[in-house]
């Protein structure tokens, strides 16, 4: 039987040693490149829309603002649908309004959902613009579908001034008398600050 000597055991932690510093060598490449790739889903539109609508659906007629959420071209859309499944509180999708909020003026602003300047209530708002992103945020409000439009825009009671009458009043919720007992919720675009 042979004994390793002294500088058998240095030799083999000297390897060892080696091995340790490549090794730390290639984990702080790999985490550099993967600080370049967002690994964080929270500013996805449809992700954040749905933790949006969980909460404001929790706190009725209490406004819930997103945090910043970019569209580009692989998150370019938020489908009412979709937002409920994923929100998954037993609303369906029509008592779910979408506007374009305050993009609805804005021309060219990439965003599409029905007419020029109208506001959105059906389906999907898309954001259009291949080659670029647009920062957003996400403002959900939830109540009874006949007092929703009450709770916004310029009348003496309204309780968010800010948000525009019109981004509601073409919303199911407001004009279908069996939706607007239900609890209804708006999804709006906000601009985001820079």
């Amino acid at each position: 039987m042979k004994v390793i000597g002294e500088k058998g055991q240095a030799f083999s932690t000297f390897k060892l040693l080696i091995a340790a510093i490549v090794a730390v060598v290639i984990l702080m490449i790999l985490l550099s490149i993967l600080g370049y790739i967002n690994f964080s889903p929270r500013n996805q539109p449809i992700v954040s829309a749905a933790d949006a609508l969980k909460s404001a659906y929790q706190t009725p007629s209490q406004l819930v603002t997103s945090q910043k959420v970019t569209f580009t071209k692989t998150n370019n859309t938020l489908a009412r649908l979709t937002v409920v499944e994923r929100a998954n509180i037993g609303i369906s999708p029509e008592q779910v309004c979408l506007s374009l909020g305050d993009f609805k003026n804005i021309k060219n602003s990439g965003f599409e959902g029905g007419a020029d300047g109208e506001t959105v209530n059906k389906n999907a708002i898309t954001f259009t613009r291949p080659n670029s992103s647009q920062d957003a945020k996400l403002s959900v409000l939830c109540y009874t579908g006949s007092d929703l439009e009450n709770l916004v825009g310029s009348s003496t009671d309204a309780i968010y001034p800010k948000i525009d009458d019109s981004w509601v009043s073409s919303c199911d919720c407001v004009s279908d008398p069996d939706l607007a007992k239900q609890t209804c919720c708006l999804i709006a675009l906000r601009v985001a600050a820079r």
